[in-house]
């Protein structure tokens, strides 16, 4: 579905890519929505990769280096939540009702949110806000990202137009920096 869209994708066409017959597949599935529930399924459980992966030495760098790893994590799987869904949600009754939507936007926030909670923990980022605000904002970052792709919106995605607007959501939530100006007693 994420190469050929909702309309695209056919039971002959999945068969075909995994190595069966198309009577084999409705062996498995009743038809070719049930078959598109069940890949939103699995790309629900892929899509948590660009979260767990990146590494940093503090909570905001590495909330930095998940952000910075979307897109291209986006690009070479076609499994970002929002791009293969987007079609199909948009399109079945059944997928809108699929409790396995929400449960992966829920699981990836649920990944962000300790990372900020560190951060906050640590001193990276201000413990004066909302964890959850934080963490909402970079699924919504990276569904804006899918989104860019899905419509081939190059400026933002190839241009560092998504990246520096990520610069500023962190910097937004990051600790003030410390005065350069050592205040010194008047005599």
């Amino acid at each position: 579905m994420a190469r050929h869209g909702y309309h695209g994708t056919s039971v002959a066409r999945i068969a075909r890519a995994v190595g069966i017959s198309n009577s084999a597949l409705y062996q498995h599935f009743h038809n070719l929505e049930d078959v598109l529930v069940a890949a939103t399924e699995l790309l629900g459980e892929r899509a948590h990769e660009w979260i767990v992966t990146p590494t940093g030495s503090n909570a905001l760098e590495r909330l930095d280096k998940i952000a910075e790893s979307h897109l291209a994590w986006s690009v070479s799987t076609l499994e970002s939540f929002v791009r293969p869904l987007f079609a199909f949600v948009g399109v079945t009754e059944k997928a809108r009702r699929e409790p396995s939507t929400p449960r992966a936007v829920l699981q990836s926030y649920e990944l962000l949110l300790p990372i900020v909670e560190e951060g906050q923990r640590e001193g990276s980022v201000r413990s004066d806000v909302e964890a959850g605000d934080l963490a909402w904002a970079i699924l919504m970052f990276a569904w804006a990202e899918d989104m860019a792709l899905l419509a081939r919106v190059d400026e933002v995605t190839n241009k560092g137009v998504s990246r520096r607007n990520f610069m500023r959501l962190l910097a937004a939530y990051a600790p003030p920096e410390p005065s350069s100006e050592a205040s010194t007693p008047s005599a």
